[in-house]
């Protein structure tokens, strides 16, 4: 390893693969890392995920109101969600319909 004077000592330490920083073997440890801490924080309830937009009493009356042929632009501005939202619902009921 050659040692240029310009390079601080940091750079050094971790370069020794291929001049990538850490390299390939470093970038599976920092992945395998990162998955460890996650399941540790889903075990201890820290990593729930995004709450659900509508409360399951609005998303039943949403699915009736759409299933009645409301349309889904006035669906979405009542309920203060965005008209993905409104279709994703949507597609949540019938997937969950077809399953039964």
């Amino acid at each position: 390893m050659t040692f240029v004077r310009s390079v601080p000592r940091v750079h050094l330490d971790i370069s020794g693969h291929g001049g990538e920083p850490y390299g390939a073997r470093g970038r599976a440890l920092i992945l395998e890392r990162q998955r460890e801490g996650i399941a540790a924080a889903r075990q201890r309830g820290a990593y729930t995920g995004r709450k659900p937009a509508l409360t399951p009493e609005q998303a039943s009356q949403l699915r009736e109101r759409a299933t009645a042929g409301e349309r889904k632009s006035a669906l979405a501005t009542e309920f203060g969600i965005s008209r993905e939202t409104v279709y994703s619902y949507l597609k949540a009921a019938s997937a969950a319909g077809a399953a039964s």
